[in-house]
This record gives structure tokens, C-alpha cells and sequence, in this order.
């Protein structure tokens, strides 16, 4: 059986103290792994995604979970996989915020030029207008109560009768079937 290298030893000697109750010995770990662990997540970042907070949460995630740890185990490609989840949580939030930020500025733009009577020229405007034309009298609602009127997704879910993560999921699916729709129309105008 061949030895393990003096520093590979210590390291699984400290997971082992830590997985015994020694809080202070999975600073080790943290020195061993925290540049490769930070280098790996930032080869996937996308902008707005920071590298140091992925790896902080796969940190905090592991040490949480050490007793999952195998001892002799692959410590870096376990810290990778926990790190890959929070990566691809942490991306998915991204663009959920992006897609909700892109429909919350379009409504806020309609709200303002309604109040102030002028003729829309923006052509993204003008297609969210004749896609919100084109929705069910039940979503087109649920647009109006979220985005015009700013109701919290907890008070839509209370009116609805239905949970907070089913409001998520249906306004998620709203956003990207406008998103669809203007991109067509827009396709279709030859822009």
C-alpha cells in the first residue's frame, strides 16, 4: 500500500478531528484547498457571479457536511462538487434576476409613458404591449398585480391560494413566454 505525502496525511488527519467535534482543525483544510478551490469556481463564473463567495458557501456547505466525507477520499473533487452545485444555483438566481430585471423595466416603462400619455417608439415596448394583448385574462392578471401594481409574490400566493414557489414558477414561465413572444414579434419585424 503506498503512504500518503507527509501534507496529504496531515490533511486527512485534521478532516478526522473535525469530523470528531475540532472546530479549529478545519482551518487546514480551508489553507489546503481555498486558492485551487477558488481558481476552479472562477474558470465558470459568469460576470455578476463572485468566485470567492462560491467558494466560501462550498466551505461552509462542506463543513457542514464533513461527516459525508470519506476519510481517504478525494477532499478537492468533493469541495468541487459541492462547489458546483452552489456555481449552478448561484447562476440560475443570475438569470432569473436578469429576465425578471429585463420585464420589471419594460413595466416600469410602460407604467411611465401611460401616465404621461406618450406613443411608445420602442419597438421592445411596442412587442411587449401585443404580446401582454395575446396572454390569458388569468396571467395577463397576475402581470398587472406583480409588475404594475408591485404586489409581493407572498400576497399573490395568498390570493391565489397556492404556494410561494408555485407563484415563482408561474411567473417564471409568464416571463419566458413574453420573452419568446417579443423576440418573435421582433424577429418577424426583421430587427
Amino acid at each position: 500500500m503506498a503512504s500518503l505525502h507527509p501534507a496529504d496525511a496531515e490533511l486527512a488527519a485534521a478532516i478526522r478531528r473535525v469530523q470528531g467535534g475540532d472546530v479549529e482543525a478545519y482551518a487546514a483544510v480551508v489553507r489546503a484547498f481555498q486558492r485551487p478551490l477558488r481558481s476552479w469556481v472562477s474558470r465558470d463564473c459568469a460576470p455578476g457571479v463572485d468566485a470567492d463567495e462560491i467558494a466560501h458557501r462550498a466551505f461552509i456547505t462542506a463543513y457542514h457536511q464533513i461527516h459525508d466525507f470519506a476519510p481517504g477520499g478525494n477532499c478537492f473533487a468533493w469541495l468541487c462538487a459541492i462547489a458546483r452545485n452552489h456555481l449552478r444555483d448561484e447562476l440560475k438566481r443570475v438569470r432569473r434576476s436578469r429576465a425578471a430585471g429585463a420585464l420589471d423595466q419594460l413595466a416600469e416603462l410602460e407604467a411611465i409613458r401611460a401616465e404621461e400619455g406618450e406613443v411608445a417608439d420602442d419597438r421592445r415596448l411596442v412587442a411587449l404591449r401585443g404580446c401582454l394583448e395575446k396572454l390569458p385574462a388569468a396571467m395577463s392578471e397576475l402581470v398587472e398585480h406583480r409588475y404594475l401594481r408591485q404586489t409581493p409574490i407572498a400576497e399573490l400566493a395568498a390570493q391565489l391560494g397556492t404556494s410561494l414557489g408555485a407563484v415563482r414558477v408561474r411567473l417564471h414561465h409568464l416571463r419566458r413566454k413574453l420573452q419568446d413572444c417579443v423576440t418573435a414579434h421582433l424577429a418577424a419585424a426583421g430587427e
